[in-house]
């Protein structure tokens, strides 16, 4: 048994996207941000199939379709609908569908992807320690769809908030020593810049999660060892940054048998990494759990209560409610104690509900209350 101020989440993946900006209601906007080469395009065969009640509370924004948004007309009553009828549909989309699973509300989803191009690619121009000739310029690209896209999602009053960004990408930067050795200090200028200027360094404490690189088949020795750099950097530079982790994509899941065309994932394994993605950020940046103590007054008496906020997707199981007059002595259940079944969905993944103890203070000394988690 585990008592604990904190909680673990769960998650991962995502889909289309359409939404109406004409709403009475401000809405606020989650916003996540997948990059990186074209294991993130996506492979051929995974489409955009709607799941319903699921994708209609995403809204899905996708390089490069930023060129094809209609104009930012504030006294509009059209609803923008952002839809891609690529089949190359990559991990962002069970990321996203994981996190509505997971209790997440109003997600929104940039992708911005291009096979080919090296994590030098998406720096600033200043920070490269070496570039190659002809790739893209994805750092300023970067910059360009996610400030459309903020500023689109923030029209008519709504509010929009950088919840994390997941880089996944590497395979390009094993094929010279120079590429290899430069990727550690790369990413960690990523992670700086991106917290420090995307949409103005709005978010300078988001959450950023690195997906180590899976193993290519048959690669010549040299690459293989350069390979085996890459991923070494992707484990550890996470590890010196905070709010920073890294999560493995290679066998997602423990699944066996894994198909990787070169370094394409299937579609099925496209899935599994984006699920492992959410989860990455879940269990390491959404673990809430809140404890509050009040002192409520009720038809002439005044009671303990506790209110807490926790994951959404937590089962009734999973923890319990504890109260005792003695430090030393609590009980193994939740006996004393009752809920006020008024639990309310803080539109983020948690939820937050109010237990009170049964006996009014006057009747008792001392008064005590808990969360005890149940074992995994």
């Amino acid at each position: 048994m585990r008592i604990s101020s904190f909680a673990l989440c769960l998650a991962p993946f995502l889909a289309t996207i359409t939404n109406a900006y004409g709403q009475d209601t401000p809405t606020h906007w989650n916003v996540f941000v997948v990059a990186g080469q074209s294991p993130v395009v996506g492979p051929e065969g995974l489409t955009y199939n709607v799941t319903p009640n699921v994708d209609d509370q995403i809204l899905y924004y996708r390089y490069p379709d930023w060129e094809q948004v209609p104009p930012w007309d504030e006294a509009s009553t059209v609803e923008y609908k952002f839809t891609n009828d690529s089949t190359q549909a990559g991990p962002e989309v069970a990321f996203g569908r994981w996190l509505v699973h997971s209790g997440w509300e109003n997600v929104v989803m940039i992708k911005v992807a291009q096979g080919g191009h090296g994590v030098e690619s998406f720096l600033r121009p200043e920070r490269r320690l070496n570039f190659a000739a002809g790739q893209t310029n994805m750092w300023e690209r970067m910059n360009r769809i996610v400030d459309q896209a903020m500023i689109l999602l923030r029209l008519r009053g709504n509010q929009a908030t950088l919840r994390g960004f997941c880089y996944f990408q590497g395979w390009e930067n094993i094929k010279t020593d120079i590429q290899t050795i430069n990727y550690g200090a790369h990413l960690g200028f990523l992670i700086e810049d991106v917290r420090a200027l995307v949409d103005n360094g709005s978010a300078p404490n988001m959450p950023f999660i690195v997906t180590v690189s899976p193993n290519w088949p048959d690669l010549p020795l040299d690459k293989e060892a350069r390979l085996a750099i890459v991923q070494e950097h992707q484990r550890q530079v996470p590890l010196g940054v905070t709010h920073c982790a890294s999560v493995e994509s290679n066998n997602p899941l423990g699944v066996p048998n894994v198909i990787l065309d070169d370094v394409h994932p299937d579609p099925a394994s496209t899935e599994r990494i984006g699920r492992v993605m959410a989860e990455a950020f879940l269990i390491n940046f959404n673990n809430q759990i809140t404890t509050n103590y009040n002192i409520t007054a009720d038809a002439e008496e005044e009671y303990l209560e506790l209110s807490l906020i926790r994951p959404s997707w937590w089962e009734e199981s999973s923890f319990t409610v504890q109260t005792t007059n003695d430090l030393t002595d609590w009980p193994s259940d939740s006996s004393g104690v009752t809920s006020l079944n008024n639990a309310t969905n803080n539109g983020n993944g948690t939820l937050t509900e109010t237990y009170r103890r049964y006996v009014p203070i006057r009747d008792t000394p001392k008064a005590f209350m808990r969360v005890v988690l149940s074992d995994p």
